[in-house]
């Protein structure tokens, strides 16, 4: 009876806490939903709805509207594009964990780790933006500009070394509640 007792209590307490998949799906419907409406964005994995850098700047769009012309923005201009979300995503504390020449093959693991770590930085925040929202006030150069000056200063203040990749992912795992 003690042995039964002990095999349902196991089996409770893991069907009750989310494994690492539901974990990357429930990651999956966040970018959806962040992303919904935004044209030209459509999520459906880690790997080539990343490719082109506009889910990343949508999801950034979405809380910064005001750092991003989402609306200039062009699918084929994919090296820009990640480049421009990778310094915005750095100007409010984001740290770079992937290099814009990377998405040309994107990385399935790379790219579920670097939005993990978005997720918890945005997590609780209040969303300004949307698809029909174009809060910026200039440009795509002029945001680029600031976002470089803004990068670079939060680049001086970083710490000189760099977690690994997999060490987000873990974070993001073990706190992520479903």
């Amino acid at each position: 009876d003690d042995n039964r007792m002990a095999g349902r209590a196991s089996t409770t307490v893991s069907a009750s806490s989310p494994s690492s998949a539901d974990k990357i799906q429930s990651l999956l419907r966040w970018c959806q939903a962040q992303t919904d409406g935004y044209p030209g964005v459509k999520v459906t994995n880690f790997t080539s709805s990343f490719r082109d850098g506009l889910a990343f700047c949508a999801i950034l769009h979405r809380y910064r509207p005001e750092l991003i012309d989402f609306h200039s923005l062009k699918a084929d201009n994919w090296l820009q594009n990640n480049q421009l979300a990778f310094r915005i995503a750095e100007t409010i504390g984001i740290p770079a964990l992937l290099d814009a020449e990377e998405m040309a093959t994107p990385e399935k693991l790379s790219i579920i780790t670097y939005v993990a770590y978005i997720n918890m930085h945005l997590r609780g925040k209040e969303r300004r933006g949307g698809p029909s929202v174009n809060m910026h006030s200039g440009g795509n150069n002029t945001s680029q500009q600031q976002s470089n000056a803004s990068a670079e200063s939060a680049s001086a203040t970083a710490s000189s070394s760099t977690p690994k990749v997999g060490d987000y992912l873990k974070l993001y795992l073990t706190s992520l509640t479903i």
